[in-house]
Parts: C-alpha cells; structure tokens; sequence
C-alpha cells in the first residue's frame, strides 16, 4: 500500500530580495537614460515621447527578473516568486530614491 507523500514548500534563501534587489538596481542602473533622444521623438511613422522611451528602456531591464517570476510561479515555487518579487521591488524603490525621487 502506497502512502501518500506530503510536500513541502522549500523555502528560498533568506537573502534572496537582497540579491534580486541588487540585481534589479544594478539593471536599471545601466540603463543609459541620458541616450533617451536616440529613442524618443520623430520618426518615420510617428512620435515617441521621452516618457514613453525611458520606461521602454526601464521595463526592459527589468523585465528578465519578471520572467523569472513568472517562471518561479509556473513551477509552483509561490514563496520564491514572492521573494523575487519582493527584491523587484526594492531594487526599482532603491534606485529611485538615491537619484531622489519619491518610490
């Protein structure tokens, strides 16, 4: 007779939100941001404001944390994709706030 196996949750590493927080703030980081005029006005077809372009640039940064994420969540690992997204989080948060702006 088989006996039904209970699984547990493995709990991802406490310094998880850190690392990704780092991660995040780091990609973000090196987002060129002062190249914005490359991206952003007129071109053939149409306009494309500066607001438009920077968060094009940001989302593109951070978008591989969020793919994993999402990765996390499809595998079942809940408390790791809550983790990431936590470090997510923090490390958009940290960025913003040391160049001055409210998170």
């Amino acid at each position: 007779m088989r006996r039904s196996r209970t699984h547990r949750a493995i709990s991802p590493p406490r310094d998880l939100v850190e690392a990704v927080a780092d991660k995040v703030e780091e990609a973000v980081r090196a987002v060129d941001f002062d190249g914005l005029r490359g991206r952003a006005g007129r071109y053939e077809g149409g306009y494309v404001e500066p607001d438009q372009a920077a968060l094009d640039l940001f989302a593109q940064a951070v978008d591989p944390f969020l793919e994993d994420m999402k990765h996390k969540l499809k595998l079942g690992l809940e408390a790791e994709a809550l983790e990431i997204c936590k470090g997510i989080v923090l490390g958009c948060t940290a960025f913003a706030v040391t160049r001055g702006e409210d998170p």
